[in-house]
């Protein structure tokens, strides 16, 4: 799944060279959409609705939903046209292979980015390094990123499942900006998938966890003041625009069911300046509004 979020950013990218002016009226069903000249508005039919806020829940995921939705989250890395690993809300990091069987990445995590609220693309609050262990923590099971690209690197035991004992030595809170993965053995899409991993809001998901349910494992679901948990986040949270709530260039504004639904450019967004390696801008220089048509 983590390669919907590597498509979004490759679309994002021949966004920003796109100047779309359309005065069409895409309007059915007795819907009214927000009224606008048109102008910066990206124009996009769908032929399904999204089928619930979750972006993460395996069950009601499509790709429809994917589409609409995917804008609003961001990882701490994503890779270039050209497989470059280009640092996202990470600002950098270190590689130790002092134990060339168990590497260990040290990522310093970028300053400035905020949360935004979707409906009114307000600042919520300041992304930290407890939020990336948070997310990693909590999206470990029963998620769309509870595959391989958290076993592979994390599951010491191999029975298919990270437990939280197991997240607990391979994922740590160093301090506010800095958090450390330690691999139980070199895995070589690394920074492509697990480093994906999208990151969102401790503290609107931590009133929205469950336990995971493994014999054996911890079935707290408290947040600690690190931001690792035992609990994992609650799929069935799944009707509030707040589940969307990420730091992406886009954040979700509005829709009506059945007929249309809208991701706004971000104007608190952090990266406004920024440009990858290869030259491409990752803030959109034109395309104001993405207008699904269902």
């Amino acid at each position: 799944m983590s390669g919907n979020i590597l498509k979004k950013g490759m679309i994002a990218t021949i966004l920003v060279a796109i100047v779309f002016i359309s005065g069409f009226s895409a309007m059915s069903h007795g819907a009214v959409a927000p009224s606008s000249t048109g102008k910066g508005i990206l124009y996009l039919g769908q032929p399904d609705d999204i089928t619930n806020f979750n972006y993460f829940d395996v069950a009601s995921n499509t790709n429809w939903k994917a589409d609409v939705l995917a804008w609003s989250f961001e990882s701490l890395f994503i890779q270039d046209f050209d497989g470059t690993t280009i640092p996202l809300l990470a600002q950098n990091y270190t590689l130790n292979t002092s134990n060339p069987n168990q590497p260990v990445v040290t990522v310093t995590i970028r300053q400035g980015v905020y949360f935004i609220y979707p409906i009114n693309g307000t600042p919520a609050y300041e992304l930290t390094a407890k939020d990336v262990v948070f997310s990693y923590f909590a999206l470990r099971y029963g998620t769309l990123y509870a595959g391989t690209l958290m076993t592979i690197p994390f599951d010491d035991n191999n029975d298919g499942v990270v437990e939280y004992n197991e997240m607990l030595h391979h994922v740590k809170f160093i301090n506010n900006w800095t958090v450390q993965f330690t691999m139980r053995q070199v895995y070589g899409n690394f920074f492509l998938m697990t480093m994906n991993v999208p990151i969102i809001p401790w503290k609107i998901w931590a009133n929205h966890l469950k336990s995971d349910g493994v014999p054996g494992d911890n079935q707290s679901t408290v947040v600690n003041p690190n931001g690792s948990t035992a609990g994992i986040i609650d799929t069935s949270w799944n009707t509030d625009p707040l589940a969307t709530m990420g730091t992406g260039s886009y954040y979700y504004a509005a829709g009506v069911p059945g007929s249309y639904r809208i991701e706004q450019l971000n104007t608190n967004y952090w990266g406004k300046n920024f440009i990858t390696p290869a030259g491409y801008h990752i803030y959109p220089q034109n395309v104001t509004q993405l207008f699904f048509k269902i």
